[in-house]
């Protein structure tokens, strides 16, 4: 699952006129080295997957589906869409 701030990113940035494609997560992670979590590591990773045949890009969401998609995130993990001091009953 990629972070609704990529989505936010990607959508401003084709305002201006670039091309955007957004890359999961879970495949930059396959040329990710275990030891070398630095900048320049992520880098190299997601520039080796752009260029790997067969990367799947991710649809730029609107922020009417990201919108959608974080109220069902909260109804099924039950959540109240707020958050209350320990302790405390939110009524």
């Amino acid at each position: 699952m990629i972070c609704g701030t990529a989505h936010y990113w990607a959508r401003t940035l084709e305002k201006m006129g670039h091309r955007v494609r957004l890359i999961q997560p879970q495949r930059v992670k396959t040329f990710l080295g275990y030891r070398n979590k630095t900048d320049a590591a992520d880098a190299k990773a997601i520039c080796e997957a752009l260029m790997h045949p067969g990367t799947r890009f991710v649809r730029i969401k609107s922020i009417e589906q990201q919108d959608t998609d974080s109220q069902s995130d909260t109804l099924l993990s039950g959540g109240t869409g707020y958050h209350s001091p320990q302790g405390h009953s939110p009524v």
